[in-house]
């Protein structure tokens, strides 16, 4: 598969597969029902699933709940380590240089994007992914935070389409590492 080929993040995760990515990170796990399909497509994938659940970002979600059934869910995969911190602090206890991929979807504020891209992207290996979710207008911040960091690291960006339902329906951002 082809980077122009990648319309959904589910065919992200194929092509992280395909290329035999094996240590990846997802940033803001939230039920963790994308690291569950990150870790079922990609069954030897080691996955740092990183999220503080915090009660005050208001959210319209119970995040303890949330919380609960990702512990749950993802104790079902022994390669998968559930982190609960901040993607800062969890940043600082992964080597640069040690994921094939991280998949970022934590506090979608300018300040904090562009932390995360700042950090991670450090953490990904050359040639692989830096990746995330909700680059659409009712994020700005988001949205402006990946334009600025691709146009100054002169990184392509490449764009998934939106689905028809479910997470899919947002558009998800990614770049290839040099």
């Amino acid at each position: 598969m082809e980077l122009k080929d990648i319309k959904s993040r589910k065919k992200l995760v194929n092509y992280f597969a395909e290329h035999g990515f094996r240590n990846g990170a997802e940033i803001g796990v939230s039920t963790g029902l994308f690291s569950c399909y990150m870790l079922r497509t990609i069954p030897e994938l080691n996955l740092l699933s990183i999220d503080s659940w915090p009660d005050d970002a208001g959210y319209r979600r119970d995040t303890k709940k949330d919380k609960e059934t990702a512990i749950r869910s993802l104790s079902e995969y022994p390669k998968c380590k559930v982190i609960e911190q901040t993607s800062m602090r969890a940043a600082c206890d992964v080597p640069e240089g040690s994921l094939d991929f991280v998949y970022i979807d934590g506090d979608h504020s300018f300040d904090a994007v562009i932390c995360d891209l700042v950090e991670w992207t450090k953490r990904v290996k050359p040639g692989g992914i830096v990746s995330g979710h909700d680059y659409i207008r009712r994020y700005p911040g988001l949205k402006k935070a990946v334009d600025t960091y691709v146009e100054f690291h002169k990184y392509a960006l490449h764009l998934t389409e939106p689905q028809r339902k479910g997470a899919d329906k947002y558009i998800s951002y990614f770049f290839v590492k040099k």
